[in-house]
């Protein structure tokens, strides 16, 4: 699977306060030293690099240009790529409880996911259930959720997790408790 990233400067108002064009240079390379990109853009502020390895470590190096020659005071920065999002594969849902299953493509880089659910209605105030969550192992493709209260829709997102960080996007799923049946959607995945 492949992945962006976008950066961000302060656009450089003029070079050497000349008020001369500049463009900036920027070098994208895996590490170790694989060169994917190299280009020239115009100093608007941001670039956007597409087709990127998940879960990699690039180097982003930015030079200020003007009129083909590169200045030597550049600045670098080193990115990893983040994990893909788990998906979610099927909801067993019954009037009290709901059973989330779910597939990664990268199961060997997960550690933990962290369940977090919400309750949205119909009840608010002091008898409306909290909002809460619960990490569970990243070897885990599952988790139930227990004493749904009836008529009330509730709202879950699922993140996996590693020692860099956590994915960048999450899984929504609404379900619906309605007497004796039950309805989950799944809302982004």
């Amino acid at each position: 699977m492949e992945t962006s990233v976008a950066i961000a400067w302060t656009p450089v108002s003029c070079f050497q306060r000349n008020n001369l064009p500049v463009s900036i240079r920027i070098t994208v390379r895996q590490i170790p030293e694989l060169t994917v990109a190299e280009v020239t853009v115009a100093d608007s502020g941001s670039y956007t690099q597409s087709g990127l390895r998940q879960k990699t470590v690039y180097s982003f190096q930015l030079y200020v240009s003007h009129e083909g020659t590169i200045g030597s005071n550049g600045t670098s920065l080193t990115v990893l790529t983040a994990l893909p999002s788990p998906t979610i594969t099927d909801v067993f849902p019954t009037p009290t409880t709901a059973t989330f299953l779910w597939s990664h493509s990268q199961p060997d880089f997960v550690t933990s996911y962290n369940v977090s659910w919400s309750y949205v209605g119909p009840c608010s105030g002091p008898e409306a259930p909290s909002d809460t969550h619960q990490v569970v192992d990243g070897s885990r493709r599952n988790f139930t959720l227990t004493s749904l209260i009836p008529n009330a829709h509730y709202l879950l997102t699922l993140v996996a997790m590693n020692s860099i960080g956590a994915t960048e996007s999450s899984v929504l799923i609404n379900t619906t408790v309605s007497g004796t049946e039950v309805h989950s959607t799944i809302i982004a995945n």
